[in-house]
């Protein structure tokens, strides 16, 4: 458990841990990932993270194949954002990949290089009322505000976004679905998109 700790030109590596919570922490330009989050379970609330040079929250789940009790490749990662303030990513404002499941409740992403949230590789994230402001500006990148990537690599389900009363506004894309192969899922509710220069909905 870590409150009110401010970390500056360093990340914070969580990997492994059997659990965490993470209230008031603030970091600063990390030279790789603000919060690294792999492999591991637990929460954070009012945490900021600002200018990272990759993504200023990611989180890895396992791909080795093991299995719950039905004989199904299990979920790992089980996580909860509340209130988070991600700005200044250079790609990512927060990404998670492969067997996690994602929570993110309330709090603000903006000006991120790439997209403002990534569920990737399987991943499952479930966001209520975030604003994704701003996102998108490196020209090689998704450009989204929210950008659901890849095939699965966990419970067969595929790469799923669902997104409950959020705000969209100026990035080149709202929503997108990317890798072709039909595993990638968004679904929104009562969610408003403004000033998409490309398209609200992308697929």
């Amino acid at each position: 458990e870590m409150q009110g700790l401010t970390f500056e030109f360093m990340g914070l590596v969580m990997n492994d841990c059997s659990r965490y919570l993470l209230e008031g922490v603030t970091v600063i330009g990390a030279p790789t990932d603000g919060l690294s989050l792999d492999y591991t379970c637990g929460v954070d609330r009012f945490c900021t993270v600002i200018g990272s040079s990759n993504d200023n929250w990611n989180i890895h789940g396992n791909v080795d194949g093991s299995t719950d009790a039905t004989g199904r490749p299990s979920l790992d990662n089980f996580q909860v954002s509340e209130e988070m303030c991600s700005i200044l990513a250079w790609d990512d404002g927060h990404s998670a990949h492969e067997r996690s499941a994602v929570t993110l409740r309330g709090g603000i992403i903006e000006l991120c290089g790439s997209t403002a949230c990534a569920p990737a590789s399987g991943a499952e994230v479930t966001a209520y009322h975030v604003t994704i402001a701003d996102n998108g500006w490196r020209s090689d990148a998704e450009q989204s505000g929210v950008a659901v990537l890849n095939g699965p690599e966990d419970d067969g389900e595929g790469t799923i976004f669902e997104g409950h009363n959020l705000i969209l506004r100026g990035n080149p894309r709202g929503v997108s679905c990317f890798g072709g192969t039909g595993e990638q899922k968004a679904t929104l509710y009562n969610c408003m998109t403004f000033d998409c220069s490309e398209a609200a909905l992308y697929a």
